[in-house]
């Protein structure tokens, strides 16, 4: 028995050890079921593709891309029984890609063993929410709950004979080797129809979401395991309209999807919304790093 496990256990047991409450605790506290054999569902989370930059060589157009904030929200994790019978752990917590140093552990419930169906949350930001681990400085936490994010980043894309083109005829290209973006989404999400657990009797499952920092670079909205397709960021330096060096989120509303190339773009198949702009664009994809985060959620539902 792990000794994450072998904790939830004496916590849930009031064995005299001091389980905490708070927001963030590595070891959150058990919630608990009362018939059938028990057992452990842990929920991870931790950085997947892109988070912590893409070099150039695997972006088709050249361009490199590095974060320097990338923070997320947590909500409310259910896990359902087939006879309607819900376990729930309500975390609200801001969290900060770019500081978790591995996998660390989100949440631990006591669950009767048997199949479980999965839902969980990515809601808008409050001034309510707890600091998850207290990793998120209060700054950016701040930024989160003021603004309402559920998703913030804020990074650049590089490249030294990077240039930003106009949508014209001929097209208005400038250079510009660096262009930064500070984006955020406030539209807060509920993922149901996660791919299951079978919680094993008397033992323990781990589940993990991770979280792709390389959405906005996609060509398309699929999940395909092992794979992620074409990567591309000249879109994004074509949307800093006013050659600043940098695209701001009233650029990604002024600027058309039809600057895609639909040769290279999916722009329909799998997208969890109509797209018309580059914000539209943002948007989708920043919906589907939770959609996919466990594997690909079968709904999306705003909150």
């Amino acid at each position: 028995m792990s000794d994450f496990v072998a904790r939830l256990v004496v916590c849930s047991l009031g064995l005299g050890v001091a389980c905490s409450s708070e927001g963030g605790d590595m070891n959150p506290p058990v919630e608990s079921v009362s018939d059938g054999f028990m057992s452990i569902i842990t929920m991870s989370i931790e950085t997947s593709a892109g988070v912590s930059g893409l070099p150039a060589s695997v972006v088709a157009d050249g361009w490199s891309l590095e974060y320097t904030k990338f923070l997320v929200t947590l909500g409310a994790f259910e896990f359902t029984r087939a006879d309607g019978t819900v376990v729930r752990r309500d975390e609200d917590v801001v969290v900060d890609l770019l500081a978790l140093p591995t996998k660390v552990t989100l949440v631990g419930v006591e669950v009767a063993a048997g199949p479980m169906e999965v839902s969980f949350s990515m809601p808008s930001a409050t001034s309510s929410f707890n600091n998850f681990d207290e990793s998120v400085a209060q700054a950016d936490f701040e930024l989160m709950a003021d603004n309402g994010y559920a998703i913030y980043v804020e990074g650049a894309i590089t490249k030294s004979e990077g240039l930003s083109c106009s949508s014209g005829e001929p097209p208005l290209c400038v250079k510009q080797p660096v262009v930064a973006f500070r984006w955020g989404s406030r539209t807060g999400l509920l993922f149901e129809g996660c791919p299951g657990i079978d919680a094993v009797e008397s033992g323990e499952v781990e589940r993990t979401l991770r979280i792709a920092g390389d959405r906005w670079l996609r060509t398309n909205f699929k999940n395909v395991i092992g794979s992620v397709g074409e990567l591309r960021a000249q879109w994004i330096a074509d949307a800093d309209r006013d050659h600043d060096g940098e695209v701001t989120m009233a650029e990604l509303a002024s600027t058309a999807v039809s600057r895609f190339d639909r040769r290279v773009y999916d722009l329909r198949s799998d997208a969890p919304l109509p797209i018309t702009t580059a914000l539209d664009f943002f948007e989708a994809q920043a919906r589907t790093i939770g959609r996919d985060a466990l594997g690909t959620c079968a709904t999306i539902v705003e909150i």
